[in-house]
């Protein structure tokens, strides 16, 4: 939403030869010249954070390098339409007064298929997003059927993103025992916890796979060299 804004200063960091870090305290009631910017900004970021936003925005890639609304970029962009494309396109959509090519039930310019990857690698470097908000941000104005699947391609194959952002990984399927072939042959066990009496507290609970048959054994505690003691009595 705001990657011409960070663009914009990231870019001015690179002009000075020096710079200058203030560490300043901020949320602390101070007083002067510093403290009262402070809270004028403070209030002035609450005001615009309640603002809805009513401007529709077409995000267009210009020069390659930043973002910005001119509808122009839009002329430029649909110029490296293929011919099969622009059949296509004027199949599915129309030509407006400017000469875009749009799809006017969904109110989005069509886009072609040499700048999807261009703009999902842009949307999705700003600040590395996922699938859902390249897909947010580009579709508001654009296109493309092979948005959503470059999308995910470019996040997948992100090497920042797979160092820091892993997702989620293989689920290991679920595992199963063999059936026992003979009593006491596999024994299933477990603690239960129940008042203390006599210094005894739990009781572990062993259950003969083969036969179901179940003993119980109270013990003081439910550590593992107690649950050894007890099966091998």
């Amino acid at each position: 939403m705001h990657g011409e804004l960070v663009h914009n200063l990231l870019t001015a960091l690179t002009y000075p030869k020096k710079l200058a870090i203030v560490k300043y305290s901020a949320h602390k009631k101070v007083t002067g010249k510093i403290g009262q910017g402070n809270a004028l900004a403070g209030c002035v970021a609450c005001e615009t954070a309640m603002q809805r936003s009513t401007t529709s925005m077409y995000v267009v890639k210009s020069q390659g390098e930043r973002w910005h609304n001119a509808r122009q970029d839009v002329l430029d962009i649909q110029k490296s339409a293929s011919v099969k494309e622009r059949e296509q396109w004027s199949e599915e959509g129309e030509l407006d007064d400017e000469g875009c090519w749009r799809n006017k039930q969904m109110d989005k310019w069509k886009l072609p298929i040499t700048f999807v990857q261009p703009m999902v690698q842009m949307a999705h470097g700003l600040a590395h997003v996922g699938v859902s908000p390249i897909m947010k941000l580009l579709t508001q104005g654009w296109e493309h059927p092979e948005i959503s699947s470059t999308a995910k391609r470019v996040v997948q194959s992100c090497l920042i993103c797979l160092q820091y952002n892993p997702g989620k990984g293989t689920r290991t399927p679920a595992g199963g025992f063999a059936t026992p072939t003979a009593p006491f042959e596999v024994l299933q066990t477990d603690y239960i916890q129940l008042e203390r009496c006599n210094n005894l507290k739990y009781v572990l609970v062993v259950v003969c796979a083969f036969s179901k048959w179940i003993e119980a054994y109270p013990t003081k505690d439910n550590t593992a060299i107690t649950t050894a003691k007890v099966l091998l009595k």
